[in-house]
């Protein structure tokens, strides 16, 4: 895995995000970052975590000031599910299937370029992938102070569905091919201090009595190639 850099030899792409990629003989591999998947198992224990410590607080607060009554019981029982649920079910997710992979045919890419890309993703367990829908997405990422607060607004400012062939060779192993053309009068890719223009590709799984998933994976997109 390396980085692409993109002021080693286009000086005039600094403003560019610096995303990791490796090379196969395929192509240019994008791999959703292992940090980011495992840290899926840490939120639903620190989720886990507060679900007990809350609980253990109410009770105790009830017997101190003689506050409670059933409404409170169902209230608690309500948040405890709720939380319990998503826990599960980010559980559920990270055992049964590993990180995706995105392989494109070029890279990095530009205003008005086309690429083939191959969509990769294991399966550990027995799940049913009933269908793959798939979507090109521009996001301008704003961070601003409010109140000494520094905030930060996200909005979509282009998407297009994508279409998507599955193709599953194997139980273990989703596979699917589409196309991209990024439009030409759309901005290209932008990374500095407050301000940002994310490319991505989403691809979302739909799986048979199962949680759905989905995999994002960000682009570099350079201006237009004169």
């Amino acid at each position: 895995m390396k980085t692409f850099h993109p002021t080693t030899r286009h000086p005039n792409y600094a403003v560019l995000p610096q995303i990791q990629i490796a090379q196969d003989s395929s192509g240019v591999v994008l791999q959703e970052l292992r940090g980011q998947y495992w840290s899926l198992l840490f939120h639903g224990f620190s989720t886990l975590f507060f679900l007990i410590a809350m609980s253990v607080f109410l009770v105790l607060f009830r017997s101190w000031a003689g506050f409670g009554g059933i409404n409170v019981d169902i209230l608690l029982l309500v948040v405890v599910l709720a939380l319990l649920f998503m826990f599960l079910r980010k559980l559920m997710i990270m055992l049964c299937f590993g990180p995706g992979k995105l392989i494109l045919s070029k890279w990095p890419l530009h205003l008005g370029g086309k690429t083939e890309v191959r969509f990769v993703r294991n399966i550990r367990g027995r799940a049913t992938i009933e269908r793959l829908e798939a979507r090109l997405v521009c996001t301008e990422v704003v961070s601003y102070k409010a109140r000494r607060k520094t905030r930060t607004a996200r909005e979509v400012v282009w998407e297009q569905e994508l279409p998507i062939t599955m193709n599953m060779t194997s139980d273990s192993i989703i596979e699917a091919t589409s196309n991209i053309c990024i439009p030409l009068d759309s901005p290209p890719s932008l990374s500095v201090r407050r301000n940002q223009i994310v490319w991505s590709v989403e691809v979302k799984a739909y799986v048979a009595n199962f949680p759905d998933t989905t995999s994002s994976f960000t682009l570099v997109v350079r201006p237009e190639v004169v």
